[in-house]
C-alpha cells in the first residue's frame, strides 16, 4: 500500500473549496496507523493520523 504523503494544508484547503471534511484520528500504535491507512484507501478518501515521536520510533523499530 502507498500512501502519498501531503502537506495538511493542501488537504484542507482542497476539502474546503470541495466542500468535505478531512477526518483527523489519534494514531498511538503500528496496527492503528495500518487500520486508518487501509481504510482510507479503500474509501479513497482523506485522512489525517496524529501521532507521537515515541510511535514513529517504535514503528522504525519494528520496520527494521
Amino acid at each position: 500500500m502507498l500512501i502519498p504523503l501531503v502537506r495538511s494544508k493542501e488537504m484542507v484547503m482542497d476539502a474546503f473549496q470541495q466542500n468535505f471534511a478531512v477526518g483527523t484520528f489519534p494514531a498511538y500504535n503500528w496496527e492503528i496507523i495500518q487500520d486508518f491507512s487501509e481504510a482510507a484507501d479503500e474509501l479513497k478518501e482523506p485522512v489525517i493520523l496524529q501521532t507521537a515521536p515515541s510511535t514513529i520510533v517504535y514503528t522504525a523499530w519494528l520496520m527494521s
